[in-house]
């Protein structure tokens, strides 16, 4: 049986349908990220695990107990929030120990335990200080000693980077996922920032409008992704429309059809292709192709991002493309605004939306 398994979760407030029959399984020892837009229930999801909200139907097991009605006090997590929550006129030492303090642990433990955490998040030296004597960074990490001082054994983080600066992020994501490791604890992290999905999660759940629309790796959910939502929330994407024919893709303006990896119902389809799958051509390539115009050039340091404009005879939606190129290759080619340019793709990098996906688009 999973750690955690929750099924069927069903969440209102008044008229809006937060958590839409919500199930998921998880494992211990996974680091798992709830990822979406602004209200998309990743959050509310996370509060009705922990106890802060509950749920109108549907229940969740954790380690074989059903704690779908017990309160928050009676649950086995630690949380920590965007905002830290450090109580401003205790040290650095006794905001860790409050929860052992009031569980009437002995001194000598809550010594060992304290000074355990500190040591572990390289906070030593910050033992007798105060909150408003942190950095930002200084107090998240404080915050993540005080979920972690009494156990738990499920960790729960509401977006805990979110209020950081880029660089200091950066380095929190690190050493979250060290700690993690360190100790093993099954971990939920509620975030909207894809890179710290991407740079952190053993598996991501993308979640839109209340429900879960795809659940995976990291590798899964941007090579494959279940729908376009997720396609287009993970990183970037190009969506084009075309027409399946035995193991054949046609592509409106491509010169020759693009042989699939495997065969698939005829029709209308949904293709997806990133950005780094598209090749781009100086001159005519020998296989199925399509030619265009670079509209514009961005320079982003190890990589060129280059739109493309396809020609004025291709369908609407199929018009503008974006390819990206490293340093490496663009100086094979000759690139400039306003240029011709032809564009290819390998059949593997070609990724077809489930069936039921592409027929509703």
């Amino acid at each position: 049986m999973s750690y955690l398994s929750i099924s069927h979760l069903q969440k209102s407030f008044n008229d809006l349908l937060a958590l839409n029959d919500i199930s998921l399984e998880i494992e211990k020892g996974e680091f798992i990220c709830f990822l979406g837009p602004s209200g998309c229930g990743k959050t509310t999801l996370l509060r009705t695990i922990c106890g802060l909200e509950s749920q109108d139907s549907g229940s969740i097991i954790q380690d074989s107990v059903d704690i779908s009605r017990l309160s928050a006090e009676k649950r086995d997590f630690g949380i920590v929030f965007q905002s830290y929550a450090l109580f401003p006129n205790l040290s650095v030492f006794d905001n860790i120990a409050f929860g052992l303090v009031n569980q009437r642990r002995p001194k000598q433990e809550i010594t060992d335990k304290v000074n355990e955490l500190l040591s572990l998040t390289g906070l030593q030296e910050h033992a007798q200080k105060y909150p408003s004597q942190l950095s930002g960074g200084q107090q998240q990490r404080v915050a993540l000693c005080r979920a972690l001082a009494m156990e738990p054994g499920l960790l729960l983080l509401d977006e805990p980077l979110s209020a950081l600066d880029a660089k200091i992020r950066e380095h929190l994501r690190r050493e979250i996922c060290r700690i993690h490791r360190k100790l093993g604890l099954t971990t939920i992290m509620v975030t909207h920032d894809q890179t710290e999905a991407m740079t952190m999660a053993d598996r991501i759940v993308v979640m839109n409008a209340g429900r879960i629309e795809h659940v995976g790796t990291p590798e899964e959910i941007y090579l494959q992704p279940a729908s376009a939502f997720v396609a287009d929330f993970i990183g970037t994407s190009n969506t084009l429309y075309g027409e399946i024919k035995d193991t054949s893709l046609l592509l409106p303006g491509w010169t020759a059809p693009v042989a699939l990896v495997e065969k698939r119902t005829g029709g209308e389809t949904t293709i997806l292709i990133r950005p780094e799958h598209l090749t781009l051509h100086n001159e005519q390539p020998s296989g199925p192709h399509a030619q265009g115009t670079i509209s514009d050039i961005e320079f982003l340091g190890s990589q060129l991002s280059v739109e493309l404009k396809l020609d004025d005879h291709q369908t609407q939606s199929n018009k503008a493309l974006k390819a990206t190129l490293s340093l490496q290759d663009a100086h094979h080619l000759t690139l400039t605004r306003n240029c011709p340019v032809w564009i290819s793709v390998q059949p593997n990098n070609v990724c077809l939306l489930a069936e039921q996906e592409a027929s509703a688009a």
